[in-house]
């Protein structure tokens, strides 16, 4: 019974120390949104529990592309946001070290973030992980025209029907 106990409280500390790192837009967790094709934000790190010193990693898979517009917020000691790039088998992948002194802890608030752009319809999705490719996070995107363009794809359905 005490083995029982004791990986119980090793297996929540550890879902406690990557609890603290989630995925905003513009500012504000989320983990689903929908936008329209075209549309510019900025994907953060939102850190609420003043966890310690931490690397992580953006990965996009899915319809959609890194505008290469990346920054630490408080962070002035932070190694700062680099694309690596398209990686086989995960997607499009920027990673940053942030880094403080080994008393400090991160400060709350949003510490990261990189611009996305919208660029076709479907979904993107972007996960957040740590250095051990560990998820912390999930965002997934769901992109749709913009209102003229649903509209010109109406009349023109509407027009080749009407030749049948």
């Amino acid at each position: 019974m005490k083995k029982v106990l004791a990986l119980v409280m090793v297996l929540s500390m550890a879902g406690l120390a990557s609890a603290g790192l989630q995925l905003t837009v513009d500012g504000v967790a989320q983990s689903e949104i929908t936008v329209l094709v075209g549309t510019e934000m900025m994907i953060g790190i939102q850190n609420d529990q003043g966890a310690d010193q931490y690397n992580a990693a953006l990965i996009l898979s899915g319809e959609g592309s890194w505008t290469g517009v990346a920054t630490n917020k408080p962070l002035p000691q932070a190694q700062g946001w680099e694309r690596i790039g398209v990686v086989e088998g995960m997607g499009d992948v920027w990673f940053a070290w942030f880094a403080q002194p080994v008393v400090d802890k991160l400060p709350a608030g949003v510490i990261g973030e990189v611009q996305f752009k919208c660029r076709d319809m479907g979904d993107a999705i972007i996960v957040l992980t740590d250095d051990s490719l560990n998820q912390l996070g999930q965002l997934t995107i769901h992109q749709i025209p913009e209102p003229m363009t649903l509209s010109l794809l109406g009349l023109g359905a509407l027009v080749l029907r009407r030749r049948s």
